[in-house]
């Protein structure tokens, strides 16, 4: 289960017993509109690394989150991470193509090297599962060269005798590479986590390297969405390092122009929406991208709606960045964003959607725009490239002729000029009470 800060701090969580805690990370800025201050976030944490009983276990990034949340530990603690620091480490990744003629799937080196690419990895007994989108992110892992027992003894029913790993056996398995559809290097130390606490649940190796790959990513988790005839990812970025990293898998996709579009985050602060918007402006110079911001005016909850000083502070991060009109458009209302980036793609082009709460209804005005874009010819993008869509946005149907659906139910003008958003009008939903 997933526990929040909040959660924690709220004491939400109390009465249930943990076996296994997994720290992922401990961010600066973040979640400051319910802690006071970046302490108070960090000892929320520590209140559930404490919860983990000493019979338990811990897997906890070796940054950060370690350097302050380990003193909070009673269980074994096994720190991953990149760097030398980590006992299970991250050595490499890559985003590579389906169709690689060396791309194995998954698999364990025995021996001291990198997994190699030659056909000498193992796959398991039915091989590696296809993936659906035509690239998969290859992670190699050095493992522990061994797992505390504790939390072995408790999860003993996860698997028969036969799939768990003998300790002679977890000693000689060091290496292993796992495919996985997540792409992006932010979501890279998430598959570690995952794998980690796999091992030292008992799984072995083998199992988890099969089975990673057949996980589809979470929804809006560097989600392709679309491929034909532009590509489009849906990522519900924002922190910077969320920013970069969706910027860095778009640099390794195939593209002509990038165009991303980014919902500033309503209800977190000035700090990280200007933050975000210095960082955004430095990966779209960098990729020669345009970028089209919103407020997502009316389509968010009262308490995640962009107030005057976040959206204000988000446009000097963009400016302090150097990144100026033409390259940055600015609209109040999400439809019209969209439906301004979608007026600038073409064949061979990537769309990004970026954006926590005020993106979530992006990728269903994106298929309610292509749905109605006729060109000259009568078509432009077309109801194939919607169509294409309808795995991705359930329930998102066709507007009513010169309006757009807005999720609960409400209609909003059809899409209309470049406009900057006002204090008056960002004003108008008051902020309430923040969770």
């Amino acid at each position: 289960m997933e526990v929040s800060s909040q959660g924690a701090d709220q004491g939400r969580v109390d009465d249930v017993a943990f076996d296994l805690g997994v720290v992922t990370n401990l961010a600066p800025l973040e979640h400051l509109e319910y802690h006071p201050t970046y302490e108070h976030y960090a000892a929320a944490k520590g209140r559930f690394v404490a919860m983990v009983p000493a019979d338990g276990g811990l897997l906890m990034h070796a940054g950060e989150a370690a350097l302050r949340l380990g003193r909070f530990a009673r269980a074994p603690v096994v720190p991953f991470g990149r760097g030398p620091e980590g006992a299970l480490r991250l050595l490499a990744e890559a985003m590579v193509p389906l169709a690689d003629p060396g791309g194995h799937g998954a698999g364990v080196c025995r021996d001291g090297t990198l997994p190699r690419r030659d056909g000498t990895l193992f796959h398991g007994a039915q091989g590696p599962a296809p993936a659906p989108l035509p690239w998969t992110n290859r992670l190699w892992l050095e493992l522990p060269s061994g797992w505390p027992s504790s939390v072995r003894r408790r999860a003993a029913d996860l698997a028969p005798p036969a799939g768990r790993v003998r300790p002679e056996e977890g000693a000689a398995l060091r290496r292993l590479a796992v495919d996985t559809q997540l792409l992006g290097s932010h979501h890279a130390l998430n598959v570690v986590a995952a794998v980690g606490a796999a091992l030292w649940l008992g799984l072995s190796p083998q199992q988890v390297a099969q089975a990673v790959p057949r996980f589809r990513p979470p929804r809006r988790r560097t989600e392709v969405i679309l491929r034909e005839p532009f590509t489009v990812i849906d990522d519900t970025a924002g922190r910077p390092d969320s920013l970069a990293a969706c910027f860095g898998v778009a640099s390794r996709l195939p593209h002509r122009r990038l165009v991303a579009v980014y919902a500033v985050r309503g209800g977190r602060g000035e700090a990280i929406n200007y933050a975000n918007g210095l960082q955004l402006a430095c990966e779209a110079r960098r990729a020669g991208a345009v970028v089209v911001v919103t407020a997502s005016d009316g389509d968010t909850a009262p308490r995640d709606a962009v107030q005057p000083g976040e959206w204000e502070a988000c446009l000097a991060g963009l400016a302090a960045g150097g990144l100026e009109p033409p390259q940055v458009l600015t609209f109040a209302r999400l439809p019209d964003a969209v439906a301004a980036a979608v007026a600038r793609l073409g064949a061979g082009d990537l769309l990004l959607l970026l954006g926590a709460q005020g993106m979530d209804a992006g990728a269903a005005y994106l298929r309610a725009i292509l749905a109605e874009d006729r060109g000259a010819d009568g078509r432009r993008h077309g109801p194939d490239a919607a169509a294409a869509l309808d795995g991705s946005v359930a329930g998102a149907g066709p507007p009513a002729a010169g309006r757009r659906v807005v999720p609960g139910g409400a209609a909003a003008p059809a899409r209309g000029a470049v406009t900057m958003p006002t204090r008056q009008a960002l004003a108008r939903t008051p902020g309430g009470d923040r969770p």
